[in-house]
Parts: C-alpha cells; sequence; structure tokens
C-alpha cells in the first residue's frame, strides 16, 4: 500500500505576498510538501501526481482547476515539493472557505498504476495567511502607498474612471469615451465571443463586427465590415455588409450581403448587392444579387443567374477591361449568358419580354397604352434601324414577319404591316399599312426609294407580293431615249385604274394579273400615274391559290414615286383576315427586303396615332409629361417627380439618384428613336449621345468624365464624390468643358 503523507506550507506563499505588497503581485500559486510512503518505507524515484481540490472531504464539488505534473517528478527519501495553482483562469478562489486536498499517484513513473489517496486532506491556514482574513477591518491609513484616488478615504475611482452598467452623467464629449489610447485594437464580446473589433490604422480606423473569422488585410484603412462570418476585406474604403465568405479586394468597393461573392482587386467600386458565387472583376461593376453572375466589364451589370459580362481574359488580346458598359439580365435557365461585345444591353427571358404588359405572348411583346406613341430606331452611319432575325423550320408553315428585315422559314414576309382604321367617317383621316418616302438632295447617280424590294434566291420570290401566282410582273427592253415602260398606267377620270391586273388560276401553272419585265438601261417594270383625285398608279389583285397582285423583277423591281401634295408613292391595302399588304424578301446573298431613306413612322391601326418614329438622331427618346413643362428646354436635365407619379421635373439637387435623362432635341440633334412623341410635354432621351447643359467647376469636363445632376438647374457636372455618385450617373462627357465654364456639351447618356 502506498500512504501518502501531506505537509502544506502555505507560509512561505503569503509571507512573500505580505512583503512584496508594495511590489509586485505573486500569483495564486502555493508550495505543497508531502511525504511518500510505500509499505512504511519512504522512497526514492520518480512519480506522477493529481491535484484536485474539493469542497468537501467526501464527495462535494470540485473546486477550481485540476493540476497534474507534466513531466515526471523526483521523489528523494519519500519527501517532494510542487507548487499547485487552481486559479489560473478563474482567479484567486481561498476567500476564507473549507477546502479539502485530493492526491492521485502513479508510482512508479510510467507504470500505469494510479492511487487516490484517502482520506482527502484538509488545507488550514498558516499565521500569515490568517492575517490576511482582517485585511477587511484596516483603515486607510494603515495601508501604505495608497494610490491619489484613495488618499482621502474615498473609493471614488468607480465614479470618474469607470463606465456605469446603469448609465453614466456629467461626461465631455471628445474628453470621456470608451477605447484605448495606443494602437491595440478594441474589442466587445457576448457570451465570450468576438461581436465587435474596432482596428487602429494609420488615419481612418476599420470597423470589424460579426464573428471572429470576419476580418481586414494589414494595411487596410477605411474597412468595415458589418457581420456574419468568413467575410474579408483586402482594400481601402472597401464594404462587406454580411454574409458567409464574402472578400472585397477592390478599393471602395461594397458587397452587401450574401455569400462566397468576390469583388477583383482591379474592381474599384464595384457592386455586389447578394446572392451566391457572384463575381465582379472589373471598375463600377454592378450585380444586384442572384446566382454566379459574372461582371467582367467596366461599367457593366449582370443580374439573374448565370449572366456573363465578358472580361479581358475572356475578350483576349491587349483588351483591358472587358466589355465595358454592358447590361447582362439572365432568367432561372442553368446554362451560362454570355456577352459578346462592349456596350451591349442583352436579356436572356424564355417567356417572352413584355413592356406595358405583364402577359407576353411573344418573346418581346409591347403594348403601347398611348395615343401617338412610337418607337424610333435609327442608325446615323447606314444599316438598318430595325434588324430582326427568325428561323422556322421548313416543315412548319408558321408565318414569320418582320420589318427592314433578314428573314428565313417556310412561309415567311420581310415586311408585314396590317393597318385599320378604327374612326370611319372622321374627315382628312388615313390609314397605311406600309407608308414609304423617299427625299434625295444627292447628286447625279444617286438613287431614293419609298420602298425597295428584292427578291432572290433558288425558288421564285416577289420583290413585291399580291396575292395570286403572279399579280403583276412587268418588263421592258426599250434602250432609246425615251425609255421603256413594262407597265405604264395613267387615270385622269375619277375613279379609274391606270392598270388593273387580276388573276384567277387555282392550278399550279403561273397565273398573272399583270407580267411586266425591264430590261432596258433605265426601263421601268411598272410605271403607274394617276392624275384623277381618287385614281391609283397600278392596282395589283390576284384571287388565285399562289397568285401575286404585283410583281417586280429587274435592278428595281418596283418603283414608286409621289409628287402629289400629300400623295402616297405607294399605298397597299389588304381587306382579307390575314392578308399581307407589303410583302418584301431580301436575296439569299445579302441586301434588303426593305429600303427607306427618310424618317419611317408606324401607326397605330385603330388611333392612327404614332406609335414608333425612326428619324435622323443619335439617341433613344420617349415622351413624358414634365411639372413645370414651359420652363424646360432641350438639353436640361429631368429628374422622377416623387409628387406626380409617371412625371418628370426639372433637376435641381447635385447627386440626385433621381436622376432620369435629358430634354432630347438640343442643338439641332434629332432622335434616331422615338417612343410617344406629339403625346406630351417633352422627348426624353434615356439611352445614347445628345447635347446636354453643364457646368464646370475648379476642375474641366473631360471626354470620358462620369456626369451626374448639379445644384444648377437642369445642368450636369463632373462626378468627384464617387460615393455619392451610385445610382446618380447620368452619363459619359464625349466633349471638354473649360473649368468654371457652362453650355452645352455632347453627353453619352447611360443612366446607372
Amino acid at each position: 500500500m502506498t500512504r501518502i503523507v501531506a505537509i502544506v506550507t502555505f507560509a512561505l506563499a503569503f509571507m512573500a505576498a505580505g512583503t512584496a505588497l508594495a511590489l509586485e503581485p505573486v500569483g495564486t500559486a502555493f508550495t505543497y510538501q508531502g511525504q511518500l510512503k510505500q509499505n512504511g518505507a519512504p522512497v526514492t524515484g520518480d512519480a506522477e501526481f493529481i491535484f484536485k481540490l474539493w469542497d468537501a472531504p467526501t464527495g462535494g464539488n470540485q473546486v477550481g482547476e485540476t493540476v497534474q505534473t507534466t513531466a515526471t517528478h523526483p521523489v528523494v527519501d519519500g519527501l517532494f515539493t510542487i507548487q499547485l495553482d487552481f486559479n489560473p483562469l478563474t482567479g484567486w478562489i481561498f476567500d476564507g472557505t473549507a477546502f479539502w486536498l485530493e492526491v492521485q499517484v502513479e508510482y512508479p513513473a510510467g507504470s500505469g498504476s494510479w492511487e487516490t489517496l484517502t482520506p482527502r486532506q484538509r488545507l488550514t491556514a498558516a499565521p500569515f495567511a490568517s492575517f490576511s482574513t482582517l485585511a477587511t477591518a484596516v483603515p486607510w491609513a494603515g495601508i501604505l502607498d495608497l494610490p491619489a484616488r484613495f488618499a482621502d478615504g474615498v473609493d471614488d475611482v468607480g465614479e470618474e474612471l469607470f463606465w456605469s452598467l446603469v448609465g453614466n452623467a456629467g461626461t465631455t464629449s471628445g474628453t470621456d469615451f470608451i477605447g484605448t489610447t495606443d494602437d491595440t485594437p478594441l474589442e466587445l464580446r457576448v457570451n465570450g465571443m468576438r461581436a465587435l473589433r474596432l482596428e487602429p490604422t494609420v488615419s481612418y480606423p476599420n470597423v470589424i463586427a460579426g464573428h471572429s473569422t470576419n476580418h481586414a488585410d494589414p494595411g487596410v484603412i477605411a474597412a468595415a465590415i458589418s457581420g456574419g462570418a468568413f467575410n474579408s476585406v483586402h482594400a481601402w474604403h472597401a464594404t462587406v455588409g454580411g454574409g458567409i465568405g464574402n472578400e472585397a479586394h477592390g478599393v471602395n468597393s461594397t458587397i452587401a450581403g450574401g455569400d462566397y461573392n468576390m469583388i477583383g482587386d482591379v474592381a474599384g467600386w464595384a457592386t455586389i448587392a447578394g446572392g451566391r458565387d457572384n463575381e465582379a472583376t472589373q471598375e463600377y461593376a454592378m450585380i444586384p444579387g442572384g446566382l454566379e453572375n459574372f461582371a467582367g466589364g467596366e461599367y457593366s451589370f449582370a443580374a439573374g443567374r448565370r449572366a456573363k459580362v465578358r472580361g479581358p481574359g475572356e475578350v483576349g488580346g491587349e483588351d483591358t477591361n472587358g466589355d465595358e458598359g454592358t447590361f447582362v439580365w439572365a432568367d432561372s435557365k442553368e446554362s451560362e449568358f454570355w456577352s459578346t461585345g462592349p456596350n451591349q444591353f442583352l436579356i436572356r427571358a424564355n417567356g417572352g419580354v413584355g413592356i406595358n404588359t405583364n402577359a407576353p405572348e411573344a418573346t418581346l411583346h409591347l403594348v403601347s397604352p398611348r395615343v401617338g406613341e412610337q418607337i424610333d430606331l435609327y442608325s446615323p452611319f447606314g444599316g438598318t434601324g430595325i434588324a430582326v432575325e427568325a428561323t422556322y423550320p421548313t416543315e412548319f408553315g408558321f408565318p414569320i414577319y418582320g420589318g427592314d428585315f433578314r428573314v428565313t422559314g417556310a412561309t415567311s414576309y420581310g415586311v408585314y404591316a396590317q393597318a385599320t382604321n378604327s374612326l370611319p367617317g372622321i374627315l382628312g383621316s388615313s390609314t397605311y399599312g406600309v407608308y414609304g418616302k423617299a427625299t434625295s438632295v444627292a447628286g447625279a447617280g444617286a438613287s431614293a426609294y419609298g420602298g425597295y424590294f428584292v427578291a432572290a434566291g433558288a425558288t421564285p420570290g416577289a420583290g413585291v407580293y399580291g396575292q395570286g401566282a403572279t399579280g403583276v410582273y412587268g418588263t421592258t427592253s426599250v434602250t432609246g431615249a425615251g425609255g421603256g415602260y413594262g407597265v405604264r398606267g395613267v387615270v385622269a377620270c375619277s375613279k379609274g385604274k391606270a392598270v388593273s391586273g387580276q388573276a384567277t388560276d387555282t392550278g399550279y401553272g403561273p397565273s398573272y394579273g399583270g407580267y411586266f419585265s425591264s430590261g432596258g438601261t433605265d426601263g421601268i417594270g411598272v410605271y403607274g400615274y394617276a392624275t384623277g383625285s381618287a385614281g391609283r398608279g397600278v392596282i395589283g389583285d390576284a384571287t388565285g391559290t399562289y397568285g401575286i397582285g404585283v410583281y417586280g423583277a429587274g435592278d428595281t423591281g418596283v418603283k414608286a414615286e409621289g409628287t402629289g401634295e400629300a400623295g402616297y408613292a405607294l399605298w397597299a391595302e389588304v381587306t382579307a383576315g390575314n392578308g399581307t399588304a407589303v410583302y418584301a424578301r431580301s436575296g439569299a446573298s445579302g441586301g434588303y427586303a426593305g429600303h427607306f431613306v427618310g424618317n419611317v413612322k408606324i401607326c397605330s391601326r385603330e388611333s392612327g396615332a404614332t406609335v414608333i418614329e425612326l428619324g435622323t438622331g443619335l439617341d433613344y427618346a420617349e415622351g413624358f409629361d414634365v411639372t413645370d413643362a414651359p420652363a424646360v428646354a432641350p438639353g436640361m436635365v429631368l429628374v422622377i417627380d416623387p409628387r406626380h407619379p409617371g412625371q418628370l421635373a426639372l433637376s435641381t439637387t447635385a447627386y440626385d439618384r433621381k436622376v432620369a435623362g435629358i430634354v432630347a432635341g438640343a442643338n439641332g440633334l434629332g432622335s434616331a428613336v422615338k417612343l410617344g412623341c406629339g403625346q406630351f410635354d417633352h422627348d426624353v432621351a434615356l439611352a445614347g449621345r445628345v447635347y446636354c447643359f453643364a457646368v464646370a467647376g475648379d476642375e474641366p469636363i473631360e471626354p470620358g468624365d462620369l456626369l451626374t445632376s448639379s445644384d444648377v438647374p437642369g445642368h450636369a457636372m463632373k462626378v468627384q464624390d464617387h460615393s455619392r455618385a451610385q445610382g446618380a450617373i447620368l452619363g459619359k462627357a464625349m466633349e471638354r468643358l473649360e473649368a468654371g465654364k457652362h453650355g452645352q456639351i455632347l453627353v453619352l447618356v447611360t443612366l446607372q
């Protein structure tokens, strides 16, 4: 049997504490001495010990920490000495309460045989230690080296140096504070866990809230993390609002929340509002949320699911800013939707895109709710104002309708137009399925066509299609000075028909209401001239199964020219339920199904109001009613009027996030596309190039500078405070304006 006799010597520990009262604390450890015997004889060798403190001689509760020797402990002639400390984490526990010591021993050390010695030993006080229990009765004057705030015998430290749990009064702003005066961070904890960390930097502090895994890189200043976990900021002035695993590497960048979103290290001022696994890698890129979106271009926008704006790596070559200015919206389809170039506006919406309707019946469904509303599309460098390409499998007979278009399919229409006058009896009212007008001031050799139609391909086609086998086909081979006419019709009577063709063959052979061919130098397949009050130059009427009302072939299959005050170069009207007023188809090798020189107008069949107007200009504009409209002029900046829903008002405040656009038409520059023109107070440019009033401060406005609203009514100014400009971007300057000057400059409208 191994027996231990424990001699506890508190005198050494407490004597040291008494002599060092004015010097330094001695800690909470004390010296324990004991004697170890085996079978009544003292032992010599190495042993292992475990010590526990209890509040009862048997049973009870353990007090303080368990102490175990960390290596073999020497025992000589049965004697051993050990430093015991049951207080390293909880502080001093010897407050006068009786405690009992339990000893476990393994001897020899490493034998694996542990024995708990009984009974437990009660700890008793040494003389000097017992004297300390009287300290509560010692007067202030009996204590040496009192701090200054205790010298008057009153403990007033708590009133002036500590903040109370029940509030404080009499504090001085700028003098009294909670915090540190050195470069040590300040932390607040709840339930022992870090909840807020304030980090000093060389200038502005970092504010790191949430889980302790949130952090800002060394050297970063003005970083902010509002919550969440595993979020990180790696650049100056960047912000993470919360979420999990978000990383902000770009200066002044913002991630509002979500999970595992990332802003790249060159993506300054980029923003990710939320979502998951989104990434922005270029300056001013924006992702409002969604899943796995990628904004790789400057000023780009990606939203939805797996919307992708190409970055420099995807564009390749020497590109450094990706597909800048590109907007990509992707629906919930689980596939990537990539941009293919800069400054694009791309939408993937398998359910259709509706404008003024929440039930689209096609890929793009636009409803015009206002009388006279129109859409203007214009290309200032040639090409087509509207280009639509649609393809159906040839085994189906579905019709395809386009206007100025490339169309392929079984039953196809280059232009499908239907106009119905819903107000009969209105004097002077007019209805046009297709209205074409061309005016040219060019020199000799130039051509202008109100309507230009070409049919080409392996199968028979028609530049102008009138129902029937071949409604009209004209040819002439005369090369004389007088010119030749495949068909020439002149009407002088009130209701005469210069040319009337009708094909009624219902078989498979050709049937021509009129067939004209022109092969001469200046030949005209069909020339119709009407001088009567209601005359028609050419009428083509085909009722056969494959009849054609008017068919034109040649360099110019059909040419129509109107010289009357309000005449029509070409009038096409369909009375059948699904008929086509004008059918145009381009050749397989290219060309245009319809070529219009001059403005193009599309009107509502029911109201006659203009729906779309394609004109000469560089911007896209919509009509708006404007508060105090008479005081507003072209070129002025407008904002959303919160007092009148749907209306705009003159801008009067800098960095106004309600900025909406610029009044179109300044400096004589028209609009390429207009919607609702003539129905509202002003046409407002929402995209494209337009002249705008601007004011320059201490710095000039340079081409490429971002513009926003200013305090000068109706004027734009250069963005200098980018934090305030979020959501208030009007566009980019394309001209320079000297410092201190104001005037009109050309602006690329790109609302953000």
